[in-house]
């Protein structure tokens, strides 16, 4: 440990040292002790009391339950959040302190919502420091960083607030960064899994990450298979001294205080806990859980309630909780109907932006339920709804799913239509990820239909974001669906150039399997351009991945490719090679037709090489499946190529015999022109028998 200790204090003084922390920074994990307490409260009212500890026992994510507490009381939870403030700060955010004061480290990222370091900013008198600081997930200072990272919009526990995406993204980008400190990041942290993610991109740049923990979980095992990743198994307290190259003061620690202050997260729990919004919230907890029966007798009994109240807004609210149980638990008629009684609701409520929501879910149901046409007529009621009421992120949502309903059907004008309204209302919402994957949809439309030149001009949008914006997922499909378009208009140096891009992006990550179509995109397009030694690499790239994937089908394809590229080199001996191993996997698998073309293949290089019995062998075998096929016409021509090579072998009466029959067939499937070209062969052929027989 002693020589990564050194590394890392290398590191701070060259200025080439980024520090991330989490919450458990101090060897406690406020985040447990806020979940104790909000079930300890749960357990004291009895219509939920019986659930807690199957909550307690299914281990809910923090953010999970976080951003359900925010779905439900909303601006009311906000007051809950300062139980994290402290009243002076613990001992290892002082050493953080000193770290930032004395310039040891270039950037610092802080997972926790606590204000444990700008407390001790502040006892050094440095808190213009703070300036320095990315709080990933927002400052409990500043209530407004909280909600918005609470509401924060995109996949399950995966949504990453924009600062954070900056603060990665320089990270990655920035080379005089080198080496990655990470302290007191637990699997219990919130925003853990968008985290993670982060510093498994910082590995799979090289970076030098050095993590202390005091075992080696799963979470850091995986990590470690990506090369970069040092764990170091001591506290953060040692290690920011050793940093400091300051000695551990136990004393000093002991006078700190505790984590967080939860006396007013109890208060506000017993404010709450009467309110029936409490039990709607601890009815969604389990449903989290996939305690989903529970949940909805939970719902029943709060339906009631609000039905007596006669408060149209709640009884929507729980009538949408109730459906969408029932649709998880398979019973669509149900959930449907239950959904109708909250839009019933919604509109009683005059509350035109839920209506519209609520007609989405409907939609959704009769989509995955493969009714598209009733999904249709919902999803209509629901955009007419948004555009009454510009709401430009219902408009993106609800447009970008009937066009994906009008390209499954292949009404490509109408899905381009829909495609473009959601692309311009995402446009108005800044939400550049939407951008990026309607630009992909609305160029895989007209890929589909060939209209390259537009689709590049939707794909040269997107490419530009992607510039912007480089952790933006799909940057990669974008170059690949670009490298299409260029290699279809013959532009094959810009098709290389775009395949190439994907190549090294998807080299910087690691990502061997994702490679392994790029490898052979590059050997397609490395062959038009005639650069066969670099074709050849690609496709043996391609070789070793199919290997290791179990993919036979594709690697018989790739060695028919390098069977094609040394045939037009004239290594005829290699081709053969190819050529064969390809024959034998079709074999293997019985896919019939590709088989009679590998054997076309060989037949062709064995008559290059003279060794014309074996082009022989392979037609006759072809002459043989392709009756059992009844593919008279691929029959037809097989017959014509069998014959010549009897012509050469001077078998003049087999080879006029399978003449007649392949005219024969012609005749029959009215092909004029083949019948004809094959005539002339076998009068040819006739003629220059007579004259030897004279």
């Amino acid at each position: 440990m002693d020589i990564h200790l050194n590394t890392l204090k290398e590191a701070a003084k060259t200025g080439k040292l980024a520090i991330l922390t989490g919450c458990a920074i101090n060897g406690d994990n406020p985040w447990n002790d806020f979940q104790d307490t909000l079930f300890r409260q749960c357990e004291q009212i009895d219509l939920v009391s019986k659930y807690v500890p199957e909550i307690r026992e299914r281990d809910i994510p923090t953010e999970a339950l976080l951003r359900l507490l925010y779905s439900y009381f909303s601006e009311e939870s906000l007051p809950v959040f300062q139980s994290f403030k402290a009243e002076k700060p613990h001992h290892n955010y002082k050493l953080l302190a000193q770290i930032i004061f004395q310039n040891l480290a270039h950037s610092i990222g802080v997972g926790s919502w606590d204000n444990h370091l700008k407390l001790a900013l502040e006892e050094i008198d440095s808190s213009s420091a703070l300036d320095k600081i990315c709080w990933f997930n927002g400052n409990i200072e500043f209530p407004q960083t909280i909600k918005d990272s609470l509401k924060k919009e995109g996949p399950r526990l995966l949504a990453q607030s924009t600062e954070a995406e900056e603060f990665f993204q320089n990270l990655e980008s920035n080379d005089d960064i080198e080496t990655v400190l990470v302290l007191g990041f637990t699997p219990q942290e919130f925003c853990w899994k968008n985290t993670y993610a982060s510093i498994l991109r910082l590995i799979k740049k090289e970076k030098q990450v050095y993590w202390v923990s005091p075992e080696e979980t799963i979470a850091l095992k995986h990590l470690k298979n990506f090369g970069t990743l040092h764990v170091l198994q001591s506290t953060p307290e040692k290690v920011l001294s050793e940093i400091l190259e300051k000695n551990i003061n136990s004393e000093e620690e002991t006078e700190t205080g505790a984590p967080g202050n939860w006396q007013s997260l109890e208060t506000w729990l017993q404010d709450f806990s009467s309110k029936n919004v409490f039990l709607e919230f601890t009815a969604a907890v389990l449903d989290y859980v996939v305690s989903r029966s529970h949940s909805y007798i939970i719902n029943e009994t709060l339906l009631s309630s609000y039905q007596k109240e006669k408060s149209h807004p709640k009884i929507a609210r729980v009538a949408r909780s109730m459906g969408k149980i029932l649709f998880e638990q398979g019973h669509v008629t149900n959930a449907i109907k239950k959904h109708l009684d909250a839009v019933d609701n919604w509109h009683k409520a005059d509350n035109k932006s839920e209506a519209a929501r609520e007609y989405m879910i409907i939609g959704d149901n009769y989509c995955n339920a493969g009714s598209a046409d009733k999904a249709v007529h919902y999803y209509g009621e629901a955009l007419s709804l948004c555009r009454g009421l510009e709401d430009n992120p219902g408009i993106a949502d609800v447009t970008y799913k009937l066009a994906l309903i009008c390209d499954t059907d292949e009404d490509y004008d109408l899905a381009h239509r829909y495609y473009l309204e959601s692309l311009q209302a995402k446009k108005k919402s800044q939400d550049y990820q939407g951008q990026m994957t309607n630009l992909l949809n609305l160029s895989a439309t007209l890929i589909k239909e060939q209209e390259w030149d537009r689709a590049k001009k939707y794909l040269e949008e997107a490419s530009e974001i992607t510039e912007k914006h480089p952790l933006l997922a799909n940057r990669e499909e974008v170059y690949q669906h670009l490298g299409l378009v260029y290699m279809n208009t013959q532009d094959y140096l810009k098709a290389r150039e775009y395949y190439e891009k994907v190549y090294k992006s998807y080299k910087a990550q690691n990502e061997e399997l994702a490679l392994t179509f790029v490898y052979c995109n590059l050997g397609h397009v490395c062959v038009r351009l005639e650069d066969y030694n670099a074709a050849i690499d690609y496709y043996e790239g391609a070789l070793e991945n199919y290997e290791k994937m179990g993919d036979w089908q594709h690697l018989a394809a790739v060695y028919n490719n390098l069977g094609f590229i040394n045939s037009n080199r004239k290594e005829y001996t290699l081709a053969e090679e190819y050529f064969s191993r390809s024959a034998e996997i079709f074999a293997a698998l019985q896919d019939v037709y590709s088989l009679i073309r590998a054997h076309e293949n060989l037949a062709r290089i064995y008559t290059m090489q003279g060794e014309l019995e074996n082009a022989a062998e392979c037609y006759r075998a072809n002459l043989e499946m392709l009756s059992q096929l009844d593919e008279k016409e691929d029959l037809a021509s097989t017959l014509v190529a069998y014959a010549m090579i009897q012509l050469h072998n001077h078998k003049y009466k087999e080879a006029t015999s399978k003449l007649r029959s392949a005219i024969e067939i012609y005749d029959a499937l009215d092909l004029s022109k083949e019948k004809e070209d094959t005539v002339k062969i076998l009068n040819t052929v006739e003629a220059k028998i007579d004259a030897e027989t004279d």
